[in-house]
C-alpha cells in the first residue's frame, strides 16, 4: 500500500495518507500528529462531509460550534456536516496523535495534500503556502471546504479571482491537477 507523509516540521504537524486520492471513495482515513501545544487549522466547515477524530495518543482540544471539549487517548468525536470546528493539542508536553476519517472522501485528500505540499515547498509552515497557490487549490474544492471568517460571496469572488490570477501568472505548475471522477 502506498503511504504519503507530509511533514510540516516548522509548523509541528504531520499528515499521513494511505493510497492515492479517490473522490469516489466512501471515506478517506489518515493520521495526523500535532506537536505539543500547537494548533490545528483555523475554524472551518465541511458542508458535505462528516469528520471523525479518534485520539490515539495525547489530549485533543476540540471546539465545535463554539463549545470546547477535551478528548483523552481512546476517545472519539464526530463533527457533522456544516459544524464550525477547530482542534489543537491540549498538552504542552507530548504530541497529539489522531486517526481522522472524512466521509465521503470527495476531494479532501487532494485538497489537503496539495496544500501541505505547497506549504512544505515554501518553508514548512501552513502560512508559508503562497496565497495564489492556496486560492487556486481552494477554488477547486470551493463547495467542500469553507472558512467562516469571510462572507461566502466575498470569499468566492476573491478566491476565484486569485485562482484565475494564479493560472495567468503560471503559479500552478507544482500543483497536481484535480482529477474529477464520476
Amino acid at each position: 500500500m502506498l503511504m504519503y507523509t507530509f511533514d510540516l516540521k516548522e509548523h509541528g504537524e504531520a499528515l499521513t495518507f494511505y493510497g492515492e486520492p479517490d473522490s469516489t471513495a466512501p471515506y478517506v482515513d489518515f493520521d495526523c500528529t500535532i506537536a505539543p501545544g500547537k494548533d490545528g487549522p483555523d475554524p472551518h466547515i465541511h458542508p458535505m462531509q462528516t469528520e471523525t477524530f479518534h485520539v490515539t495518543g495525547g489530549r485533543m482540544r476540540a471546539v465545535v460550534n463554539g463549545e470546547e471539549k477535551i478528548l483523552q487517548t481512546g476517545e472519539t468525536i464526530v463533527i457533522e456536516p456544516g459544524q464550525i470546528h477547530k482542534f489543537s493539542n491540549a498538552n504542552q508536553d507530548e504530541p497529539l496523535n489522531l486517526k481522522i476519517r472524512m466521509e465521503p472522501a470527495l476531494n479532501f485528500q487532494w485538497f489537503l495534500t496539495e496544500a501541505a505540499a505547497s506549504a512544505i515547498r515554501n518553508g514548512g509552515r501552513w502560512k508559508d503556502a503562497p496565497l495564489l497557490e492556496i486560492c487556486y487549490i481552494l477554488n477547486q474544492v470551493v463547495d467542500e471546504h469553507d472558512y467562516p471568517r469571510l462572507p461566502a460571496p466575498v470569499k468566492r469572488v476573491f478566491v476565484g479571482v486569485m485562482a484565475r490570477l494564479a493560472v495567468l501568472l503560471k503559479k500552478t505548475g507544482n500543483i497536481t491537477p484535480l482529477q474529477i471522477q464520476k
